[in-house]
């Protein structure tokens, strides 16, 4: 009822229900993120603001139109926007200039060793959420284990196992290949 309103008075120009219901949204949306996504509370924040500025700016040009589920359109756009700001946020996590300074032969990079190539699993495994690492972890760990028992262990539905699965091994995948290509081109 209250994003049905506030997407109605969006359309409308009505600035004092906008005002009024506007951080009420905003504590819901991000709520809902935290929840549903196990996000941190600061991308939360973020991706609900990044939701409102879209949502606003679609009123404002006026291609914000009634809709029959307005709900699910913000939690459409909520989602994209979270996951965009989640697979920019995740091209940030990057080896300092540090470590380049100290590989010492060109040569040296093309046979990369299996505990250069584990160290380099493990940096960027660093670069999950403390929840998503130890997901993840848990799954390689235990492969026999079903996705209800993770779900459980986990305190998540076991339709998100395989989706979560497959979205953090692709991560770190890219991740991984992302810095051997660096090493290999030097």
């Amino acid at each position: 009822m209250l994003i049905e309103r506030f997407i109605a008075s969006l359309i409308e120009g009505n600035e004092p229900v906008i005002a009024e219901t506007a951080a009420d949204i905003h504590k819901k949306l991000k709520q809902y993120l935290m929840y549903r996504y196990q996000v941190s509370e600061n991308d939360a924040d973020d991706a609900v603001q990044e939701t409102m500025l879209v949502l606003f700016e679609r009123s404002k040009n006026n291609k914000l139109k009634p809709s029959r589920n307005p709900v699910a359109y913000v939690y459409t756009v909520l989602r994209h926007e979270c996951f965009k700001l989640l697979r920019a946020s995740s091209q940030v996590c990057e080896p300092d200039e540090s470590y380049f300074a100290q590989v010492a032969e060109p040569n040296q990079l093309s046979d990369i060793n299996l505990e250069e190539y584990q160290r380099i699993i493990a940096e960027c495994m660093g670069c999950l959420s403390e929840f998503n690492y130890n997901f993840l972890s848990y799954t390689v760990e235990h492969p026999e284990k079903s996705s209800e028992e993770i779900a459980a262990r986990f305190g998540i539905k076991p339709n998100n196992i395989s989706i979560r699965k497959f979205r953090l091994r692709k991560f770190v995948y890219n991740c991984v290949d992302r810095r051997y290509r660096i090493f290999s081109d030097s």
